[in-house]
C-alpha cells in the first residue's frame, strides 16, 4: 500500500491554493489591463492638452496681432505685455515640438515658428521704436495671422486625432480589462468546480464503496476482497480499517467455526455416554425391581414359614401336652398296679 501520505484536508487545502492562485493570476492581469488603461487615459489627457495647446497658439498669435493692431488705440501702449506673448508663444512651441512624431505635423508647426519669427521681425522695429506700423504693414499682418490660424488648425486636428486614436486604445483596454476578468472568472470557476467535482466524486465513490462494504459483513457476507486503498488521507484510513476489521471477523468466524465442530465432536459423545448411562440405569432399574420382586417372594415365604413354624410350635406343644398326659396316666397306671 503506497500512498503519498496527503490527507483529505490537505488535498482540499492545495485546490483551494490552487483556485486562489488563478484568481490572483486572473487579478494581475486586470491590474495590468488597468495600468495599460491608465496610460491610454494619461496619454488621452497629453494629446488633449498638446491640442489646447495648438488652440492657445492660435489665440496668443491672435493677441499678438491684436495688440499691434491696435497699437494707436493706446497713448501709452504696454510692450511688456507683447513680449510676454511672445515668450509664451515660443514656450507653446517648444512643447509642440516635443510631441509632434508626423512629418506633415512636424512641418505645420515649422510653418508655425517661421510665420511667428517673421511676425516678430516685422513688429520688432515698431515695438522697439515705439511707433505705430503703417495700414499696408497691418494688411501683411492680417496674412499671418490668417495662415497662422490655419496651420495652427492642423496641428489642433493632429492632436485630437491622436486624441480619438488614443481614446479607443482606452476603449479597448477596458474592453480588454472587463473581458479579461470575465476569462479569469470563468476559467477559475470552471478550474475550481472541475477540481472539488473530482474530489467531490472521489469521497462519495469511497464512501460508497465502505458503505456497501459495512452492509454486506452486517449482513454476514465476508467473502469480498479487500477495498483498494490509494493515499493515506482519512477515507483511505477508514478503508483500511474496514478492511482490518472484515479479516479480523473473518479469522474470528475460521476459530468458531473450529470451535463449533469441537463442540458438536464432544455433544455427539456426551450423547453417546448418556445413552450408555441411560442403558446402565435401566438396566440397574430392572434389578433393583427384581431384588424387590424376590425380597417380596422371600417375605412371603418367611411369612409361610412363620406360620408353619407356629403351627409345628402348637402340635408340638399339643404332643407334649399328650405326652405329658400319657406319662401321668402311665405313673397313675402305675401307681394302681403296685
Amino acid at each position: 500500500m503506497k500512498g503519498n501520505g496527503t490527507s483529505l484536508k490537505s488535498k482540499m487545502f492545495l485546490a483551494l491554493t490552487f483556485i486562489i492562485f488563478c484568481f490572483l493570476l486572473g487579478f494581475l492581469l486586470i491590474f495590468l489591463l488597468i495600468r495599460q488603461m491608465d496610460a491610454q487615459v494619461e496619454q488621452l489627457s497629453e494629446w488633449n492638452d498638446y491640442a489646447l495647446q495648438a488652440q492657445e497658439v492660435s489665440s496668443t498669435f491672435q493677441e499678438k496681432y491684436i495688440f499691434i493692431n491696435n497699437i494707436y488705440l493706446y497713448d501709452e501702449p504696454d510692450y511688456s505685455r507683447f513680449h510676454t506673448l511672445d515668450e509664451r508663444m515660443d514656450t507653446i512651441l517648444l512643447n509642440l515640438e516635443a510631441a509632434i512624431e508626423n512629418e506633415e505635423a512636424q512641418s505645420a508647426l515649422e510653418r508655425l515658428q517661421f510665420f511667428n519669427e517673421m511676425f516678430n521681425t516685422r513688429v520688432q522695429q515698431y515695438v522697439t521704436l515705439e511707433i505705430v506700423p503703417s495700414s499696408s504693414t497691418l494688411d501683411g499682418f492680417s496674412y499671418l495671422n490668417a495662415e497662422m490660424r490655419t496651420y495652427a488648425s492642423e496641428l489642433e486636428d493632429y492632436f485630437n486625432l491622436n486624441a480619438e486614436r488614443s481614446e479607443q486604445e482606452m476603449q479597448a483596454a477596458m474592453q480588454q480589462a472587463v473581458i479579461g476578468s470575465l476569462l479569469v472568472f470563468v476559467i477559475a470557476t470552471s478550474i475550481g468546480s472541475v477540481i472539488f467535482w473530482v474530489v467531490a466524486q472521489r469521497i462519495s465513490m469511497i464512501i460508497r464503496k465502505i458503505s456497501n462494504r459495512a452492509r454486506r459483513v452486517a449482513s454476514g457476507d465476508l467473502s469480498r476482497a479487500d477495498l483498494p486503498v490509494k493515499g493515506r488521507d482519512e477515507l483511505s484510513q477508514l478503508a483500511q480499517n474496514i478492511n482490518l476489521m472484515t479479516n479480523q471477523l473473518r479469522s474470528m468466524i475460521v476459530k468458531l467455526s473450529g470451535a463449533s465442530q469441537t463442540i458438536t465432536s464432544s455433544s455427539q459423545e456426551l450423547v453417546a455416554t448418556t445413552t450408555d448411562v441411560n442403558s446402565g440405569a435401566e438396566t440397574v432399574t430392572y434389578s433393583v425391581q427384581h431384588i424387590a420382586e424376590q425380597q417380596s417372594e422371600l417375605h412371603e415365604s418367611i411369612n409361610r414359614s412363620k406360620q408353619t413354624f407356629t403351627i409345628m410350635d402348637q402340635e408340638i406343644e399339643h404332643a407334649a401336652s399328650s405326652l405329658q398326659t400319657i406319662v401321668t396316666d402311665n405313673e397313675q397306671s402305675y401307681d394302681q398296679v403296685s
